[in-house]
């Protein structure tokens, strides 16, 4: 029976009905409202790079983006543990792999893949012949 093929693992984080108030606050810099109101605004799943790369204009400098990208996953484990967000695991979309010929050599009355190769066929120097 064979195996089948499973494509990448997609982790996506949406927003949960629940109520985020304070994290919507314009006042409120700290991570999780920063990437709150990042999936707030784009209304849909997103992964976690998408949502540091949306994230950056809403920094107040390169420096807090740059720090943000170090917490980005203890900040989503953060907003789920709160019930602000919640994970979707999914798997990508796998085409079915093509099959494709080897042109194999008989030797001996077995199929082998390579050719055969014999020492006659290695070049000799005065060393080794």
């Amino acid at each position: 029976m064979a195996k089948e093929k499973k494509g990448r693992k997609v982790v996506l984080f949406e927003v949960t009905s629940k109520d985020g108030k304070e994290l919507l606050d314009k006042a409120n810099t700290s991570n999780a409202a920063i990437f709150y109101r990042v999936l707030v605004a784009k209304g849909e799943a997103m992964q976690r790079l998408a949502i540091y790369e949306a994230s950056k204009s809403k920094c107040e400098s390169g420096a807090a983006w740059e720090r943000l990208g170090h917490q980005t996953h203890d900040t989503l484990a953060r907003l789920r543990k709160a019930g602000f967000v919640k994970r979707i695991e999914t798997r990508e979309a796998v085409a079915p792999a093509k099959r494709e010929k080897k042109a194999k050599v008989k030797t001996n009355g077995k199929q082998s893949a390579a050719p055969d190769v014999r020492d006659s066929d290695i070049p000799q120097n005065e060393a080794t012949a």
